[in-house]
């Protein structure tokens, strides 16, 4: 399969390097909103080959994997992300993570990641920095607007889990960004969960917003998922969102599977799966 065949999966995070501490490779672990009964092979033998088979099996060609630059043992270094490109790199799209001391420091790290090591864009995590801030601090202004200029895209990630409390997802935060950089590409990972349909209101007024709501939207049963899904089915909306599936919060089977049962048509379908991506990444 061609890497730019098949499906894309924007939230990705494989068994490699720093990956593998994160706490879902720990099958011993308490799992959270999602759980499996029995971990794919990927996950339980700590495997690439095994993710690509798992890959391959759903259909996901390419996926896009993202450095994370926290005060927690979640760090992911961007050395590491540069590793996987120079490996991997026909299978994954590769975005540095930034959230140093001083906002000269993050305009720095976003220049080394852009220009020294050919990523294709910059993930930021502003609620879990020491101290956790909100996407429109000041601090992260000169990486947007570096990256505005150079026409490289940003992902945030916003949800519940992304700082101490649900001001930390509060979709205004990100709808001033994008109004104050309105040629920056963004994408909010988790879809802001659970403030979902404002997210989703900001991503429709603003044509530089996307939104990748990853298990948000393919774990049925899930609250918030039904304006998702709606959303998806819209025909302007359905433009808006990009496929993710959070591995190894949820294996690529049980994704794929959740999202085939919302039931979305074509052309939407392969809009969220395929060219919303393309789109958002410039590669259109």
């Amino acid at each position: 399969m061609s890497n730019r065949d098949g499906y894309f999966d924007a939230r990705i995070r494989p068994p490699f390097g720093e990956f593998l501490n994160l706490p879902r490779y720990n099958t011993k672990m308490k799992q959270g909103l999602v759980s499996y009964a029995v971990p794919p092979a990927s996950i339980s033998e700590r495997s690439m080959p095994a993710l690509f088979s798992e890959m391959d099996e759903v259909g996901i060609s390419r996926g896009l994997a993202m450095g994370r630059h926290t005060a927690t043992n979640a760090w992911i270094p961007n050395d590491t992300i540069a590793s996987l490109r120079r490996e991997h790199g026909d299978r994954f799209w590769t975005f540095g993570g930034v959230g140093e001391a001083t906002p000269l420091e993050n305009l720095k790290e976003t220049m080394r990641c852009i220009e020294e090591m050919n990523l294709d864009g910059i993930a930021l995590d502003p609620g879990w920095l020491n101290p956790p801030l909100r996407v429109n601090d000041s601090a992260f202004y000169p990486v947007y607007a570096y990256c505005e200029a150079r026409g490289v895209p940003v992902s945030v990630s916003m949800s519940i889990n992304s700082g101490p409390d649900l001001s930390f997802c509060d979709p205004c935060t990100l709808q001033r960004v994008a109004m104050d950089f309105g040629n920056l590409r963004l994408v909010v990972s988790h879809a802001s969960w659970p403030m979902v349909t404002p997210m989703l209101a900001v991503a429709a007024k603003l044509p530089n917003v996307w939104l990748i709501p990853d298990l948000y939207m393919n774990t049925p049963g899930l609250p918030g998922r039904t304006d998702l899904v709606e959303a998806g089915r819209h025909p302007i909306l359905c433009k808006k969102i990009i496929f993710g599936t959070a591995y190894p919060s949820q294996s690529l089977e049980a994704s794929m599977s959740g999202f085939d049962e919302a039931g979305i048509p074509e052309p939407n379908r392969d809009a969220i799966l395929r060219t919303n991506l393309l789109e958002f990444l410039g590669e259109t």
